[in-house]
């Protein structure tokens, strides 16, 4: 990746993008920003399909031109710690219950689905964690099972990206926000000084925390915000541009809850300075109507929506000629929080 690169990484659920086709997610990102993100644990029931097939993941999800990341963790499961695991295996709590996966495993996923690139088997731990008995456990078995990966992968065909340690200057940044309030979480993110010269994955949760990974050099980010917030019937309604006093979305909060009756009448769209399929075509009146009578259509709006205002937000940052226009670009959003 060249300096400064960042970009969303999409997670999916299922063995698809939650509420959106591959060409609704195409119509949002470019051709250079389309990576999709499945974790090992979804991997590992496409396994054999793919092996039938003799197709790759991102083929069998009819997302052929997308880069596809194979990860620890479901970021749809939220921030949590895995579950209790062994030195033999990784454990991780399911929908369909407590799953394990073994470096053999991990492996023939990896064969399998044929991912772009690979995340090594890790635990997570809090980038500000203090060094417990357990969290010293989790790092041993982490280091344990990132030997054991690279080995088995040494001759494969997929980039294999490492957990984060004191000695790498890029990877897995296998700590999310967990306990650190968002400072701690900047301060010990811009503490890794991530290089620029291989890959970097990281996992936001708020946009707060996107911007921390954007100036933190973090490459690869993966985030269910838009799918977070659409669940709530908000919408991400910051303002990207700055290059006004008033917010070209004509208000001053960052997003907006649309369940609120004080859009009854609003036909304007979400954001005036907003292309995006939601925008050009439905305006807030009828998205709050759609709330009021739990039409799911409204999920699907705002997730399109949101994930096209956060896409438009990384891509000012990255395609920023200098590094004051990318502080600034923070600066401006982050005040709007």
């Amino acid at each position: 990746m060249e300096s400064n690169a960042c970009f969303l990484l999409i997670p999916m659920k299922k063995g698809c993008v939650p509420n959106l086709t591959p060409d609704q997610l195409r119509a949002i990102l470019q051709p250079e920003e389309r990576y999709i993100g499945i974790s090992m644990f979804d991997a590992n029931e496409f396994s054999s399909l793919c092996t039938e097939s003799q197709l790759s993941f991102s083929q069998l999800a009819a997302m052929g031109d997308f880069k596809s990341v194979l990860t620890c963790r479901s970021t749809f499961q939220g921030p949590h710690c895995s579950a209790p695991s062994t030195d033999k295996c990784l454990a991780s709590n399911h929908e369909r219950g407590r799953v394990v996966v073994s470096v053999d495993t991990w492996n023939t996923i990896v064969d399998a689905v044929k991912p772009d690139l690979a995340v090594t088997m890790c635990d997570t731990i809090p980038l500000g964690a203090n060094q417990t008995r357990k969290q010293r456990a989790a790092k041993r078995r982490s280091e344990l099972w990132n030997e054991a990966c690279v080995k088995k992968q040494q001759n494969g065909n997929c980039l294999v990206v490492q957990p984060y340690t004191n000695d790498h200057s890029s990877g897995f940044v296998h700590s999310i926000p967990q306990s650190e309030n968002l400072l701690e979480f900047a301060v010990n993110l811009q503490s890794l000084k991530l290089s620029s010269k291989s890959v970097s994955i990281g996992v936001a949760f708020s946009i707060p925390q996107l911007l921390a990974s954007l100036v933190g050099r973090v490459e690869l980010i993966e985030s269910t915000i838009p799918w977070d917030l659409a669940d709530k019937g908000i919408a991400l309604v910051m303002d990207i541009n700055g290059d006004s006093d008033k917010p070209l979305s004509g208000v001053s909060e960052p997003q907006i809850d649309l369940n609120s009756a004080e859009f009854t009448y609003d036909i304007g769209p979400l954001c005036r300075d907003c292309t995006c399929y939601t925008c050009k075509r439905h305006h807030r009146a009828y998205i709050h109507h759609l709330l009021t009578v739990q039409e799911m259509n409204s999920s699907i709006l705002l997730v399109i929506h949101n994930l096209s205002r956060m896409a438009q937000l990384v891509r000012k940052y990255r395609t920023a000629t200098t590094d004051e226009a990318r502080a600034n670009i923070v600066k401006h959003v982050i005040t709007q929080y």
